[in-house]
């Protein structure tokens, strides 16, 4: 009976270690980016889902958009969240392409700034569009999850 005891607490104490291992990697996971300043890389990786987005997927704009978050376009019209994600999965917009430049992050805190010039080619309404604009975006950190709370779109001329 000892002899089983003692097998079961080693097992027992071997468990608790990986546990404890695992919990351990598992915080300096979601640690060490913040602790390090990695938000930059985060929000490129946020970015980047975000064009994949726009491009079509308006499934994953639901997680990657702020529940009030808007859009001030190049044509001047303002879309909330609802709309903006409506107007894409309607097929409405249709991104074929975004090539961004000159892209700058700034992080304060739980906000970011992500500037930069993009230009797209799309189809809006059936029309081609090929458009270059500068635009602002204001990422927030919600619930350890950057996102998006505001887009602004100016075109730049030609």
């Amino acid at each position: 009976m000892r002899r089983m005891l003692g097998v079961r607490l080693q097992r027992s104490a071997s468990r608790r270690r990986r546990l404890g291992a695992w919990w351990l990697a598992l915080a300096l996971a979601t640690a060490l980016p913040r602790a390090f300043g990695d938000d930059a890389a985060v929000l490129a990786l946020r970015e980047d889902a975000l064009a994949a987005a726009i491009g079509g997927r308006a499934d994953t704009l639901e997680e990657l958009l702020a529940a009030d978050f808007f859009y001030n376009t190049a044509r001047g019209t303002a879309l909330t969240k609802p709309a903006m994600i409506a107007q894409l999965a309607s097929g409405a917009v249709r991104v074929r392409s975004i090539a961004r430049e000159d892209v700058v992050t700034k992080v304060y805190g739980e906000t970011a700034l992500v500037s930069g010039v993009a230009r797209v080619t799309a189809v809006v309404e059936g029309e081609e569009v090929d458009m270059a604009s500068r635009y602002l975006h204001v990422w927030v950190r919600q619930r350890d999850a950057w996102r998006l709370a505001a887009r602004q779109v100016t075109p730049l001329s030609r």
